[in-house]
């Protein structure tokens, strides 16, 4: 179990960024974000949404929790797919329910709306057999330049 600290390190790894830059993005020094992530200090409570959007999560992700949970007609949690894509302008996270990834793939249309050149190139006919037999966690990482898709399953 990591802790708050350590997940808003490989948060921050994650997305490029430096100490100063979210230092600069939330108004505090550049120490105050190595104590955060050192686990010697919090961030304040108000700051919580600023580093949430930030990082393109909810509040609950960035505490640890997860933020939604999909329940089928007999109340049973249903298998999320989650996918980061990133390009060189923007970063588009998804968590869609497996049953959902079929309906959108029958209708040919899931990803209309979003651009990746990446997200376009895959089968997820596949990658949902995959899930059918009963893989889960990271189905795939890829990266490309500026380009990069990250996909598993919970």
């Amino acid at each position: 179990m990591d802790h708050f600290g350590e997940r808003l390190a490989r948060l921050r790894k994650d997305a490029k960024l430096t100490q100063e830059q979210v230092s600069e993005r939330c108004g505090v020094s550049a120490q105050a974000v190595s104590k955060w992530e050192n686990g010697s200090t919090y961030p304040d409570i108000l700051l919580l949404k600023t580093l949430a959007d930030l990082f393109q999560i909810s509040c609950d992700e960035l505490l640890g929790r997860e933020s939604t949970v999909y329940l089928n007609d007999s109340g049973r949690k249903m298998k999320l797919l989650k996918i980061k894509a990133r390009d060189d302008s923007s970063t588009t996270n998804l968590n869609i329910p497996v049953e959902a990834v079929k309906l959108l793939i029958s209708d040919g249309g899931i990803w209309k709306g979003i651009q990746n050149d990446i997200l376009e190139k895959i089968d997820f006919s596949k990658l949902l057999q995959m899930v059918d037999i009963g893989v889960a966690g990271k189905l795939l990482e890829f990266e490309d330049g500026e380009d990069s898709v990250e996909i598993w399953v919970e």
